[in-house]
Order: C-alpha cells, then sequence, then structure tokens
C-alpha cells in the first residue's frame, strides 16, 4: 500500500484526517447513545436551539476553533470534548498507522483498529460520564471483531512467527490457554489460518467475557455490601423517593444498585415516617427498585411516592464491576484472543488503582466511589497494540520475578 516514505507520509496526513471525521461521528454517538437517540436522524444540530448545523460549520477541529466553541446561531458554548476527540481520535488512528509502518505490518490492519479505537473512545468517554458501557457498541464491535478475524487473520498471534502480530507473546504470556490453542491449531486438526483466526477471536470473546465475570462474582460475595454506621446516637436522616435513596449527605438511584433480583437495601434500628406518625423500626427492607418495601417483615401495601426516617445502621448493594465491563473485555478478545485479555486486565487493574490512588489523596473520590474501569481497559489495550515488545518483557520480569 505503501512504496515509498512520501507515499507514506501522504497517506499519514490522510489517516489524520480520516481520523478527525470519525472523532466528529464519535462525538454524535456520545452524546446521543446513552440518551437513547438515532446517531442518523436528525442531522448534527445544537442541542440548546435545535440549528441544524450546515457542512461548512461540522468541519472536524477547524469548525470549533473557527466558530470559537459556540453555536453559529444561538451563541451556546460548544464543549471542548468535540475538539479534543477529533484530534484524540485522529492521533491515536495515526499512531497506530505508524506502527504498522515501522514494523513491516499490513497496512489494511487500520481497518480493523480503526473500528476498535473508535469503540474505546466511545465507551470509555459514556463511561466517565454515565457509568455505563453501552451494549449496542460492544456488541456491534464484537461482530466485526469475529469478521476482521476471518478477513484479517494477522490480527492474532496463531500464525507463523513472521506472521505474527504479536512477536513471540505465546512463549510464556498463558501456557494453559496456549497448550489449548496448540492442541486445536498446531496438530493439523484445522490448518486454515482463517478458521485459525475465526477460533482465536471466539476464545477470546469467551476468556474475556468470563474472566470479568468472574471477578464480579467474586467481589460480590467478598465485598459486595457496602456497610454503613451513623456517626450520631440519634441516627442518620434518609429520604426514599420513586428512584433514588438518599441517606445523609450520600444519593444512590435504585438503578446502579439493584443490579440483581436478590439485591435488598436494609436499614437498621431507626424511625419512619407513616402517614405522619412516627414509626419505629427494627429492620426496613427495600427490593425491586424501591417498589417493594418491609417494614420488619410487613409489606406497605400503599404506593407511597416518598419516605423518611432516620437509621443507625444501612447496607447498600454493590458491584465491583459491571457487566459491561465484562462484554467490553469480550469485545476486546474478539479482535485480540484471549492471551491479550490477561495482560490487559492486569495493566488496566495497575493504572486503575494508581488513578484510584490518586483522586483519594485529591480528595476528588471517596474510596466507595465508583470508578468506570472501562477507560483504563481501552488504555491498556491501545497500550498493548502498539507496544506489544516492551509490555511483553515487562509483563515476563513480572511473572519471573513471582
Amino acid at each position: 500500500m505503501y512504496q515509498t516514505e512520501l507515499h507514506y507520509q501522504i497517506l499519514s496526513v490522510f489517516i489524520f484526517i480520516l481520523g478527525a471525521c470519525i472523532g466528529s461521528f464519535i462525538n454524535v454517538c456520545i452524546w446521543r447513545i446513552p440518551r437513547s437517540e438515532s446517531i442518523v436522524f436528525p442531522p448534527s444540530h445544537c442541542p440548546e436551539c435545535d440549528y441544524l448545523i450546515p457542512g461548512y460549520h461540522n468541519i472536524p477541529i477547524i469548525s470549533w476553533i473557527v466558530l470559537r466553541g459556540k453555536c453559529a446561531n444561538c451563541g451556546q458554548k460548544i464543549s471542548s470534548r468535540y475538539i479534543a476527540v477529533e484530534i484524540l481520535t485522529g492521533l491515536l488512528i495515526t499512531t497506530t498507522w505508524y506502527n504498522l509502518y515501522i514494523n513491516s505490518l499490513s497496512p489494511y490492519l487500520i481497518i480493523p483498529l480503526l473500528i476498535l479505537i473508535s469503540a474505546f473512545i466511545i465507551c470509555s468517554a459514556i463511561d466517565i460520564e454515565h457509568l455505563i458501557v453501552p451494549d449496542c457498541v460492544t456488541d456491534f464491535t464484537c461482530a466485526c471483531g469475529v469478521i476482521s478475524s476471518i478477513i484479517f487473520p494477522q490480527l492474532h498471534s496463531i500464525s507463523t512467527t513472521s506472521n505474527n502480530f504479536i512477536e513471540g507473546q505465546n512463549k510464556f504470556i498463558l501456557p494453559m490457554v496456549n497448550n489449548l490453542q496448540e492442541a486445536i491449531f498446531h496438530h493439523n486438526y484445522i490448518s486454515n489460518i482463517r478458521i485459525q483466526s475465526l477460533l482465536s477471536s471466539i476464545l477470546g470473546i469467551s476468556f474475556g467475557y468470563l474472566i470479568i465475570t468472574g471477578i464480579i462474582e467474586i467481589g460480590k460475595r467478598t465485598i459486595g455490601i457496602k456497610k454503613n454506621h451513623s456517626k450520631h446516637a440519634e441516627g442518620t436522616t434518609f429520604t426514599i423517593t420513586e428512584k433514588q435513596i438518599c441517606v445523609g449527605e450520600e444519593k444512590d438511584y435504585f438503578e446502579d444498585i439493584f443490579m440483581r433480583k436478590k439485591d435488598t437495601i436494609i436499614l437498621f434500628d431507626g424511625t419512619i415516617i407513616l402517614n405522619d406518625i412516627s414509626r419505629e423500626f427494627k429492620k426496613l427492607q427495600i427490593k425491586d427498585e424501591g417498589k417493594t418495601i418491609f417494614i420488619d417483615g410487613e409489606q406497605l401495601k400503599s404506593n407511597i411516592d416518598s419516605l423518611s426516617g432516620s437509621t443507625k445502621h444501612w447496607n447498600i448493594p454493590r458491584e465491583v464491576m459491571g457487566f459491561g465491563d465484562a462484554k467490553f473485555m469480550g469485545m476486546l478478545g474478539a479482535f485480540l484472543g484471549p492471551e491479550v485479555c490477561f495482560i490487559v486486565i492486569m495493566l488496566a487493574s495497575i493504572l486503575g488503582a494508581i488513578a484510584g490512588i490518586g483522586f483519594i489523596s485529591l480528595r476528588l473520590k471517596k474510596w466507595y466511589s465508583e470508578i468506570p474501569f472501562v477507560p483504563y481497559l481501552a488504555i491498556s489495550a491501545y497500550l498493548w497494540i502498539n507496544f506489544s515488545k516492551q509490555l511483553s518483557l515487562f509483563y515476563q520480569k513480572i511473572i519471573f520475578a513471582l
């Protein structure tokens, strides 16, 4: 595809421009998907005044600068996130393109990697802002990963050494997985490289999803309940509404708490006001996203829009991670195979721990605050895609040190 250095440089400029344009579409996805809006219709418009943005005001990077980050019609401020995402997408895709070039890998690999990097940015931005990972993005990208594994088998490290996308990783990363792959691939049971790559993609989906699911289940059984104690002798005030519970200064939405049917919020040793009458209780249970409430085993039959009272102890169910993280990890496995899943999770855990300690130290987060994990998975996967040899050596030193 690139025959000379000049040819490569010209294509690099085009790749950056293409990345910025894709970044513009990514911005649409980041805004609309969490709001359950179509990413196709209506066309790009100002969310404040609904002004349809003409093409000459919708040029990536340039339009934001020319308009000084404001709507041309109403003057509403346009978030700097828009230009940041466009520049970031262009840089990430161009960097990946550069690494394909210097490692003499097929330039056509930029096609599936472009899809994967776009999903990284969309899911990370939405997870940071809304603490959710959209299934529509992970499911679609996962399907693209399976198809890409057939079209671009070099994505997976199961072919010959000269064609390995991640050179040498099979020597030490995950013996159990590698033995399984050898049993399938290297004894002439399956010799077609595209079928091998397809099976590696399927294994990657399974391993990626199951690893995170396993972590979620272990976390649920060990630290799946946040136990709180009032600092006041008379207890801490609480308010229960249709969508949330507020105890003291802490506010929790039911949709974030009730992830499983058995999840129950329990308040102990307190009082509750019903029909302007104060009533003491030993145990108050909230189930079914706040739709069912029991007071000392007696179910409240009437629909009450709001309840208030005080409590001395309360337990709030929680998840160490969301199942969206598991789907995201399965999506990664679809593109990169099962071995990479373990490296990415290890590196993401290190990055997440460092960031978490930093946030807590700066008092930006509390130790029990929810922290989006997908950005760290995405960063780790991107680093692996572009710097796999260096990370392999780092990982190898850690394993041998243990």
